[in-house]
């Protein structure tokens, strides 16, 4: 249980920096569309709707995240964040497995293994039918076909009374 707290705290620690990281992208994308309101202020021009002002931040940010995204520095903070997840995942399984154990509740391992076991016999059963159908449609094919037993009853030649 005590691994789950220290996954916890390393996974944290990651989502912050990964934040911190998210949050410079973003305050460096406001500023730079600032400075570009400010230049076209320069010019004389303005932005006359929201939908101008936001898709001139969109263009600005997409930009901005792109480059910040793309330095080893932030892939490395998402690296760290990807593996203290994935990590705590793991000790979130472990903890969860031994108390399901004492409760005698089947685990997810062992789910997975009966699973498993399912998909194996449905394979092999139909490997089964398959070599059964081409067994038995070999003989059928060299004899001639029998008549079908008539449904209706035969007719008989007694009077009605």
């Amino acid at each position: 249980m005590l691994r789950v707290v220290d996954t916890i705290a390393d996974l944290q620690k990651a989502q912050g920096a990964y934040h911190k990281k998210l949050s410079d992208g973003i305050a460096l994308s406001v500023e730079r569309t600032v400075e570009h309101l400010a230049k076209l202020a320069e010019k004389g021009e303005k932005i006359t709707s929201p939908r101008d002002l936001m898709r001139t931040f969109f263009q600005i940010a997409d930009k901005t995240l792109l480059q910040s995204f793309s330095t080893p520095e932030f892939l490395d903070i998402q690296d760290k964040l990807t593996k203290a997840l994935m990590n705590h995942k793991i000790a979130q399984r472990d903890a969860l497995e031994i108390v399901y154990n004492s409760l005698e509740i089947p685990t997810r391992s062992e789910i997975d293994e009966a699973y498993q076991d399912i998909h194996a016999l449905k394979k092999e059963v139909r490997a089964l039918r398959k070599e059964l159908k081409a067994v038995t449609a070999k003989p059928a094919a060299g004899r001639a076909p029998k008549k079908a037993a008539s449904k209706e009853p035969a007719a008989t030649n007694t009077p009605a009374t």
